[in-house]
């Protein structure tokens, strides 16, 4: 490749990576300006991480995974995080969560 050809791609490069840049810039605006959901609404559809399980549930990292071992409650992983379901996590607790429509 000559200096000339590299001279007119490093623009174009540059010019998409920008780009890119602001569309991810303007997606995480948009993200932040939404509410957050509730505890209950987490316990109703969404997940916990298994710190915030923990603490949620009043128990240590070793009781929650015998908790687990034993079935009382089911932890997944989604990568190297750990995930308890809400209404998993509700049930585990002793919670009546109700499910709305």
């Amino acid at each position: 490749m000559t200096n000339v050809e590299q001279i007119t791609r490093k623009p174009r490069t540059t010019e998409r990576r920008q780009h890119a840049e602001a569309r991810l810039t303007k997606l995480f605006s948009e993200a932040r300006t939404e509410r957050a959901f509730t505890i209950a609404e987490r316990l109703r559809c969404g997940s916990f991480r298994l710190t915030e399980a923990k603490e949620l549930a009043g128990v240590s990292h070793t009781k929650i995974y015998e908790d687990a071992k034993k079935g009382l409650i089911t932890i997944r992983n989604r990568g190297r995080q750990a995930y308890v379901a809400g209404p998993d996590l509700a049930k585990y607790c002793g919670l009546d969560v109700a499910i709305e429509n």
